[in-house]
């Protein structure tokens, strides 16, 4: 018998009982003990997981650390040889939700050695009579595939699972699995592996701590020339473990759809009627220079933005959240007709909004070298109140409600809208618009959280 010298670890994650939240975590968790909290001695698999493994486990116990969020963390360590395989899973009613209704999952993993070893995940959705409806698995769907040896060691990496459409008609239960195997026979298998944090929900729609050294959350970036301008780094970072994004530009750049950019993307996200929920933080570096008082424009630093239909040219920003001189601005821009034809802010309606009656003086202004917390709260809607429209934009900064509209935030476009976060600023183009200002600009962003009508405020606050 062979012993191999690491551990390898695996988990999977399914629904709990319905209603269960974990919004401590970011998002409305469905899984039963989705962050491995709860143990009964510490010794094998956290309470609410099935080992289903045909390996030969070595070890199965609590961890305090590595741990990517909370207290405590699972351990395995698994011989992997002849077909065996190291599973673990979990099963849950999913009779009482909607049919069609968008679905995620995923897991984190710190590898210490992958030999001949793969991991991945796996959802198996099951009718009454427990008849397969559907299956999915990160080979086939999602952002991120097979955990193999390739990946570097000693990080967290993340695992998640988007399939397109939803929920199948007449589920009964959905089982999520996290399977470890042998890539080739002949030679054995070892893994060694912590993992925590897997879950399975219907109300997160992104979850992006960049605790994970990649964009595999994101669906594009916008930035140009240098990849530079887009990194990943701990030196700033809004809660003690994982990464912050960093975020730089410079006049010298060339331009990015009508202006200098460094942004990552979210696409599809919504359309007239849907209702979501937005967390992010931001981070103004201490020699952030302000600008005098004077140009209405700004870096942008936070947007949501329409696909245009056809026989409209670009179009500006929906909802964005600007840096103006000293003072942070959240502006709208609507329009209910089927074709906008763009020639400025007055070709469509334009409102930077205003604070709550009562609120501070101060408090839109920017406060550098410290971490400030945002939430958007959005029903999307063009139309006007009279015209029978639901739309609402709800800001929260540093989880004070401080700006509350009833009014329409979008254009009349077919196709969903999209999120993008990072700086963007047009007035270095043309060349002429050149300013008094830094000839580079960087900020920092952490802690994305993006959910639907059923997510909160506490549900994308960063969870420290």
């Amino acid at each position: 018998m062979f012993r191999m010298k690491h551990v390898f670890m695996l988990t999977p994650l399914f629904i709990s009982t319905l209603g269960h939240a974990d919004v401590g975590l970011g998002y409305q968790s469905l899984s039963n003990n989705g962050g491995f909290e709860s143990w009964s001695d510490g010794i094998g698999l956290a309470n609410g997981w099935t080992n289903e493994s045909t390996a030969q486990i070595v070890s199965l116990h609590k961890v305090t650390g590595p741990v990517y969020q909370g207290n405590y963390a699972q351990f395995l360590e698994v011989n992997l040889s002849n077909g065996g395989l190291a599973i673990f899973s979990q099963e849950i009613d999913v009779s009482n939700l909607q049919a069609t209704k968008a679905f995620n999952a995923f897991v984190y993993t710190y590898p210490y050695e992958l030999i001949n070893a793969r991991v991945f995940l796996k959802l198996t959705f099951k009718d009454a009579n427990g008849n397969q409806l559907a299956n999915y698995h990160t080979t086939n769907f999602g952002s991120r595939y097979y955990l193999t040896s390739a990946d570097n060691p000693q990080e967290w990496r993340s695992q998640w699972l988007r399939p397109n459409g939803g929920i199948p008609a007449n589920a009964k239960t959905v089982k999520l699995s996290l399977i470890a195997e042998q890539v080739t026979g002949g030679t054995p298998g070892y893994a060694k592996l912590v993992i925590d944090e897997a879950h399975f929900h219907t109300t997160q729609l992104l979850n992006s701590k960049f605790g994970i050294l990649n964009f595999t959350e994101w669906t594009g970036k916008e930035v140009f020339p240098s990849a530079s301008s887009l990194q990943i780094q701990d030196l700033i970072r809004r809660v003690p473990r994982g990464h912050a994004l960093k975020s730089t530009i410079a006049d010298s750049e060339l331009e990015v759809s009508e202006g200098v950019r460094a942004e990552v993307k979210r696409s599809e996200l919504a359309q007239k009627g849907d209702e979501q929920w937005f967390g992010f933080s931001t981070y103004v570096p201490s020699d952030w220079v302000f600008e005098p008082v004077g140009p209405t424009w700004g870096p942008l630093v936070a947007q949501w933005h329409s696909i245009t239909d056809p026989g409209e040219g670009s179009l500006p920003p929906s909802l964005a959240l600007v840096i103006k001189h000293s003072k942070w601005s959240v502006e709208k821009r609507w329009d209910n007709k089927q074709i906008t034809v763009n020639t400025g802010n007055t070709s469509v309606n334009y409102q930077a909004l205003q604070p709550i009656v009562g609120l501070p003086a101060n408090i839109l202004d920017i406060e550098k070298g410290v971490w400030t917390d945002w939430a958007f709260h959005v029903k999307w809607d063009w139309r006007s109140v009279a015209e029978g429209g639901q739309g609402f934009v709800r800001v929260y900064k540093n989880q004070q409600k401080i700006i509350e509209i009833n009014e329409p935030n979008m254009y009349n476009n077919i196709a969903k809208n999209y999120f993008k976060a990072g700086l963007y600023d047009y007035r270095w183009n043309p060349v002429g618009m050149q300013s008094a200002a830094p000839h580079s600009r960087t900020i920092f962003l952490d802690e994305f959280h993006i959910m639907d009508e059923n997510g909160s405020l506490i549900a994308v606050s960063p969870s420290n």
